[in-house]
Order: structure tokens, then sequence, then C-alpha cells
């Protein structure tokens, strides 16, 4: 929940228009490579990119925006989401804010 809460600040900061549900989703979903829930062979952003679209889908979520928060959470360990759209930036920010505490540039 930091990492959104966080995501959400930096948002409000830089008054940016983004979709709010899919950035707090990426962000509190982000982990879940770290449960039994996501368990596998995979590395956990992957194991947890798998489960949180299987999560979503089976709670009604569309197939685009699983797919989406999936994507985002899969990259949460690389940078490369610091390059990508809002929702995927600052989910991104917000975790690594949380974790290291390290602002956005």
């Amino acid at each position: 929940m930091r990492c959104a809460y966080f995501g959400e600040l930096f948002a409000a900061k830089e008054g940016s228009k983004v979709d709010r549900e899919l950035m707090f989703l990426s962000a509190t979903l982000h982990d879940l490579g770290f449960t039994d829930y996501g368990d596998g062979p995979n590395r956990f952003e992957i194991e947890g990119a798998n489960a949180a679209k299987r999560f979503l889908t089976e709670k009604g979520v569309s197939e685009d925006r699983s797919w989406k928060i999936s994507s985002n959470i899969a990259a949460h360990t690389w940078d490369i989401n610091l390059f990508r759209e809002g929702e995927a930036r600052l989910a991104q920010i917000g975790i690594l804010f949380d974790v290291i505490a390290l602002p956005p540039r």
C-alpha cells in the first residue's frame, strides 16, 4: 500500500493525469511473486505478473487492463518502467521511493 500511496503523492505533485486504478493495482500487486499464489519456476517478477493477471481476470478485469498491470509488474525491478506511460512510471517511482527512498529525477 505504501508504494501506491507514494505513487499517488508523486502523481499529485507533478499534476499527472493517469489512470489511478491501473497505477494502484500495479503498485499493490507488484510483489505477488513472493507469495504462494505467485509461486512458480520463473523469476519472482514474472510469477508475480502472471499471478496478478490471473487474479484480475478472475475478478472480471478486462484482458487489456490485466495485461497492462501484468507488464508493469514484470518490469518493476528494472528501470524500463521509468520510461513508459504514466501509470507504469508512477507505480515504479512509488516502489523505488518505498524501497530505497529514491526520489524521481
